[in-house]
């Protein structure tokens, strides 16, 4: 009974081994080293690119059941001193390893070729194939795939501008609308809104240019807007969850659509980004940017008195700013943007803001979208609100 015992329990092993030895190698194309700095959370990627189709749910779920997500890490070629933990990410197309690089630190070290690098796993990893079968990712692969591993000068560019506080949270952005039912066309109005920046150099100064404006010059929803803002880099505290945050200082000057009411300000603030409370993707394989509130102290100058401040030209406020882009399904993106003061100075209402919430449709064209607009609120120069539907376009990352 023993021997029979053995002998089955040998037939299994030989069994499983001959398994594993038959197990198909997964088919891939290259490795490319790519940066993520959308959101303020900049990252280095690691992305091997496949051959063949694979089916990515699956395989997260096997790692996930598996608890292989933590098992690659990456490692100073020479010395094999771990230098960063790498987490594992399963996307359509290639199979992800990627860290957190807040400080630009690790991409300056392999741009600058100050250390070689190459990516380790501890075991083999299990990949589902789009037909079922099993394939696998051995460690001798992906040691050899990593073994040139470097970075771009625009990909370090790109992190140290987030490091160093010269990216905006949020990318620039246009967008044309036309307000919904006028069933004349010859009086109908139309609204041009902005958001577009520009770094100066290589410094943490940005110019900033924001407005709205439209074929009715007096709506009290129009303004503009311009800033020379300086940021911090990236910071982070913990709250349970990380929570990143930049700080800054800015000069501006702003107006209603004519400028005939017209201010300067400077204000101190911060910009903190938590994380994402809403996932409408139904599954699709879509970048989610968390939600972004900023706070801030100003002190403001009107340039000229004005009823609606009792004639007062010198004014202290706080203002508030908010944006949410929420991915839904695989095409359509909700947008919520807010920003607002109080100012107690002000004759009757006392709190100023423009709210804005809008879905995007993705059209074939990159960075093209049709657009749909609620928009409620007033502008800082006016005692009258107005609320509006809108219908348009929307383009961005604008190459100016």
């Amino acid at each position: 009974m023993r021997s029979t015992h053995h002998f089955l329990l040998a037939s299994l092993l030989l069994v499983g081994a001959a398994r594993a030895a038959d197990e198909a190698l997964v088919p891939v194309q290259k490795l490319v080293t790519g940066v993520n700095t959308a959101g303020n959370k900049p990252e280095i990627s690691f992305n091997l690119l496949l051959d063949e189709p694979w089916d990515a749910s699956r395989s997260s779920e096997l790692w996930e059941h598996e608890n292989l997500s933590e098992i690659a890490d990456l490692r100073d070629a020479a010395s094999q001193e771990i230098v960063a933990q790498l987490t594992l990410v399963a996307i359509d197309k290639l199979i992800r390893f990627k860290v957190s690089d807040p400080k630009a630190d690790l991409a300056r070290r392999i741009s600058n070729k100050e250390m070689l690098t190459s990516i380790h796993l501890s075991t083999d990893l299990p990949v589902i194939m789009q037909d079922g079968t099993r394939a696998k990712l051995t460690p001798a692969m992906v040691r050899e795939l990593s073994a040139q591993i470097s970075l771009s000068e625009a990909g370090l560019a790109a992190l140290e501008d987030v490091a160093h506080g010269r990216q905006r949270i949020y990318e620039d952005q246009l967008d044309l609308t036309r307000e919904v039912g006028e069933a004349d066309s010859l009086t109908a109005q139309y609204v041009l809104a902005f958001q577009l920046s520009q770094s100066i150099g290589r410094t943490p100064l940005v110019i900033e240019a924001t407005g709205r404006l439209s074929t009715d010059e007096d709506n009290p929803l129009n303004r503009l807007d311009f800033s020379l803002l300086g940021r911090t880099g990236v910071n982070r505290f913990d709250l349970g969850a990380p929570v990143f945050y930049s700080a800054y200082l800015s000069g501006n000057v702003f107006g209603n659509q004519t400028f005939d009411h017209a201010a300067a300000s400077i204000e101190l603030g911060a910009d903190v980004l938590f994380p994402n409370v809403v996932d409408l993707t139904g599954g699709a394989n879509r970048l989610r940017l968390k939600p972004v509130v900023g706070v801030s102290l100003g002190y403001r100058r009107q340039f000229e008195g004005q009823e609606l401040f009792d004639g007062e030209q010198d004014l202290f406020e706080i203002g508030y700013e908010a944006t949410y882009l929420v991915p839904v399904l695989a095409k359509y993106t909700l947008s919520f943007d807010s920003e607002g003061t109080y100012n107690e100075k002000a004759k009757g209402e006392a709190f100023f803001h423009t709210t804005s919430l809008a879905l995007y449709y993705d059209l074939p064209p990159d960075d093209l979208k049709v657009l749909a607009k609620w928009e409620v609120g007033r502008n800082e120069f006016s005692y009258d609100q107005d609320s509006m539907v809108l219908l348009g376009v929307i383009a961005d990352f604008l190459p100016f």
